[in-house]
């Protein structure tokens, strides 16, 4: 058993009477869902789940997607969640980029997942619930035993395949093993800094389904011996709402979230005494402007931690609750235990750089590789060291600071990533269409708004409502520009590439 299953089923049997996952209305136990892992790993063993099947599911947040997934690792395959808001041709070109050899589906996602059932025809296909195809997994789970099984899979075997793209261009399907979700969960305990003996952890997820960051934090949580609520996809009132309700110790959030939250609060004073369970506010995913950071330190007191992350690296460095001082902010902390940071081809030691270049990251909590593209995976590694795609410098007391990142790369308003290339690719395929070129530019405070600009195919009327609706419909809703102009010609760097400096400087004119 890996490590990180093992201490997973450690914490669960602690205290099995005590709280793990809160659910609308449902409270479930330790051992409870214990009991649920070790049902549903009966049934997956039937099915042949082990070391060497990868299992694609599709569903929302729930205490059965948690403990579906938890069955599938302890026996020693590989879980891939698939997002519920990607259209389907993404999905399906996602799946097939992971190696999907088994589907899992929720019954609200069915008509999806016969798309990924038709097209990729999984060896077997279960659903959580009654449905119309597929064995249900959860009556098979009622009639098996409670029991442990025995479990599989070793420390270098895949265990998670954490998409991050859904275009049909490039899909993105970093690998990661059972060692590095375990290099993971370390570096999860060393933030936390949870007091022995002292009260549980209580973490409070607010996200719609098993793709987001915040599901990690279940796990870990759930490893730790604490619990956690399963809010789902709410605002910033219902979040506020739950912090008080539930006793929540620990909460993520990306910078638009933590902005908004601070709205609510507002300005009061005792804002941060009405929650004394909370311990910490962590953010992350995107960069965080400094107005924003020094109005939730008012909000929230010192309770805030930032983290650089990624899919692909996991945690990279952070910034802790007794940093967050004036001269830190805009810094993004300093490497985690057992992360190494260099800036271009130079490492970053203890006397920092104040040279800015390319930032690159080895780590033990790493991806080992982009599943289904050798290619890419080569030219993001180079000698163990993971290229982020990101620019920046250390500072002389070893803080990373964040000054850019590779022109490609756009962060949108959800924190998450788009890849110019991967929308490029989609409205080059459309037949109006004869170059295209993608961009960001800066809205607000806190992320990117994705912009194109388009040269019609000779003879081509093609408009821009026609156009993002072909990109809305093939990538999904982040990946559809929010503005489109068209050109007689693309702006040239002169190497010959379309200038995106200058389609954007043009925007900002504008």
């Amino acid at each position: 058993m890996s490590q990180l299953l093992h201490r997973i089923l450690s914490g669960l049997g602690r205290d099995p009477r005590g709280e793990a996952l809160v659910h609308e209305n449902r409270r479930l136990t330790h051992g409870e869902v214990l009991d649920m892992i070790h049902r549903f790993a009966h049934v997956l063993t039937r099915a042949g789940i082990g070391p060497g099947r990868t299992v694609a599911t599709l569903h929302l947040i729930s205490p059965e997607a948690v403990a579906l997934r938890l069955a599938v690792q302890l026996l020693g395959g590989c879980y891939v969640p698939l997002s519920t808001r990607v259209p389907v041709p993404a999905l399906v070109a996602l799946a097939r980029t992971a190696g999907a050899t088994d589907l899992v589906f929720a019954p609200a996602c069915d008509a999806n997942a016969r798309a990924v059932r038709d097209a990729l025809d999984p060896r077997h296909v279960l659903s959580l619930g009654p449905a119309d195809h597929g064995q249900d997994l959860l009556a098979a789970a009622a009639r098996a035993p409670a029991r442990a099984v025995p479990p599989g899979g070793r420390e270098t075997d895949p265990a998670l395949i954490m998409c991050t793209s859904g275009s049909t261009g490039l899909p993105k399907t970093p690998v990661h093993t059972f060692a590095g979700l375990t290099a993971q969960q370390h570096m999860d305990r060393w933030l936390r800094r949870d007091i022995p003996g002292g009260p549980a952890r209580r973490f409070l997820h607010h996200a719609r389904d098993m793709l987001s960051p915040e599901v990690e934090h279940v796990i870990w949580t759930l490893a730790a011996g604490g619990s956690a609520v399963l809010l789902g996809d709410v605002g910033p009132s219902q979040v506020i709402e739950a912090l008080d309700r539930e006793r929540v110790t620990h909460l993520y959030c990306m910078p638009r979230l933590l902005e908004e939250l601070t709205a609510e609060i507002g300005g009061d004073p005792a804002g941060a005494a009405r929650y004394p369970h909370l311990r910490q506010v962590e953010y992350g995913s995107a960069p965080a402007d400094r107005a924003i950071v020094g109005e939730a330190l008012d909000a929230f007191g010192p309770r805030l931690v930032q983290v650089y992350a990624s899919s692909e690296t996991a945690y990279v460095t952070a910034l802790g609750t007794d940093e967050h001082t004036p001269g830190l902010w805009g810094s993004v902390g300093k490497p985690l235990p057992g992360v190494t940071v260099r800036i271009g081809d130079e490492e970053a030691g203890a006397a920092g750089s104040a040279d800015e270049g390319d930032i690159w990251v080895r780590s033990p909590a790493a991806m080992t590789e982009y599943r289904g593209n050798p290619v890419l995976t080569a030219s993001s590694f180079r000698g163990g060291w993971f290229r982020t795609g990101d620019r920046g410098r250390v500072d002389s007391a070893g803080y990373l600071r964040l000054t850019g990142r590779e022109s490609n790369k756009i962060i949108v308003a959800s924190g998450l990533c788009v890849y110019a290339h991967d929308v490029e690719a989609v409205l080059a395929s459309h037949p109006g269409v004869r170059q295209a070129s993608v961009f960001g530019v800066p809205d607000a405070r806190l992320h990117e708004t994705v912009h194109a600009a388009v040269v019609r195919a000779d003879g081509a009327t093609t408009g821009a409502h026609e156009l993002t609706d072909y990109v809305r419909n093939t990538m999904g809703e982040r990946y559809t520009p929010s503005d489109i102009r068209f050109l007689p010609e693309l702006p040239l760097t002169r190497k010959g590439q379309p200038d995106r400096s200058a389609l954007r400087d043009a925007i900002r004119r504008r």
